[in-house]
C-alpha cells in the first residue's frame, strides 16, 4: 500500500518537517509494524493538484492523507475514512494538535497505522 501525504496547512509546517516525519514513520511501519502484523506501506510526500479534501488526482498511491490546519470536526486530532468508492482517506488536523501541545507528527503515526491495519474503516473488536 502507498499512502500519498498532501500537506495543506499553508506553510504552518514545511515540506521538510513532513519529509523527515515521513522517514521516520516509514522506519516504524518497517520495522515495528509490519513484523508483526503482516501489513505494510509506505507513505511519501504528494502535492495538492486541486482546491478540496478529497480529490482522484491526488491519488497516486492507495490511499490519502492529509495533513490539515484547520478541523472539520470538533476537537479532533484526526480521523480517517473512505470515499463512496472505497478509497481510504484520512486527516491530520495540526491546529487542534498545536492547541492541545500535541505533536502532530504523533497523529499522522497514528492514522497511518490505522490506514494500514483498517482501511475500509469496518474492523471492530469487542472489549471486556
Amino acid at each position: 500500500m502507498i499512502i500519498s501525504v498532501i500537506n495543506q496547512t499553508h506553510g504552518q509546517i514545511t515540506d521538510a518537517a513532513v519529509q523527515n516525519a515521513i522517514r521516520a514513520i516509514n522506519c516504524q511501519i518497517a520495522d515495528d509494524f509490519e513484523p508483526y502484523w503482516s501489513m505494510g506501506a509506505t507513505l511519501r510526500l504528494e502535492g495538492k493538484s486541486g482546491e478540496g479534501k478529497v480529490d482522484l488526482a491526488d491519488m497516486r498511491g492507495d490511499a490519502v492523507l492529509y495533513l490539515w490546519d484547520e478541523a472539520d470536526v470538533a476537537g479532533a486530532l484526526g480521523y480517517h475514512d473512505r470515499t463512496n468508492r472505497g478509497i481510504p482517506y484520512g486527516f491530520v488536523f495540526t491546529d487542534v494538535s498545536e492547541s492541545l501541545k500535541e505533536q502532530w507528527t504523533v497523529t499522522l503515526s497514528h492514522e497511518a497505522l490505522e490506514m494500514i491495519a483498517d482501511p475500509e474503516v469496518n474492523l471492530l473488536v469487542q472489549g471486556p
